[in-house]
């Protein structure tokens, strides 16, 4: 994959990445809604087009567990990975958080979840203890951007 600011990349690299990044998770999604009927989980790694998708996706088909998760920031042994170097003192994910996140995510636990956006290092019990609120105030949707965020988390109302 080619990365780079847009004035640096060809509008084909450009186009190929988007393919790769937002096209895949629509074949992909396609794929399994026509063989399951609308059941099982899709689980994304995010991008804002990603995010949107797994709502409208979500919204579309009830029977099917969708869910867009951002990995963690995690400093690859084997040089894997695109973490910037200034952004490597904060690379204090573990591999394996992702995994264990997307296994929750599979139980109807995670229902308040559904459709949203959840980054893999978030507090689950936290964010359990907090549903309700979750749920009324879509703070897992494309729109938690207007969230009050401040040093400690979001301000829950409880």
């Amino acid at each position: 994959m080619n990365v780079g600011p847009i004035g640096t990349l060809s509008s084909s690299d450009w186009w190929q990445n988007f393919e790769v990044n937002v096209h895949g998770v629509y074949n992909m999604s396609h794929g399994l809604i026509k063989a399951t009927g609308g059941q099982g989980a899709i689980i994304n790694l995010v991008s804002l087009a990603t995010i949107k998708l797994g709502e409208f996706l979500d919204l579309e088909n009830p029977k099917l567990r969708v869910f867009s998760v951002h990995p963690g920031m995690v400093e690859a042994d084997n040089g894997r990975g695109m973490v910037i170097e200034a952004l490597l003192p904060f690379s204090k994910d573990k591999a394996g958080l992702t995994g264990a996140l997307a296994v929750y995510l599979t139980t109807n636990k995670a229902d308040f979840l559904r459709g949203g956006y959840i980054h893999a290092n978030w507090d689950v019990e936290e964010l359990e203890a907090h549903k309700d609120e979750i749920a009324e105030k879509k703070l897992v949707k494309l729109g938690f951007i207007n969230g009050e965020m401040q040093p400690g988390g979001y301000p829950w109302s409880t």
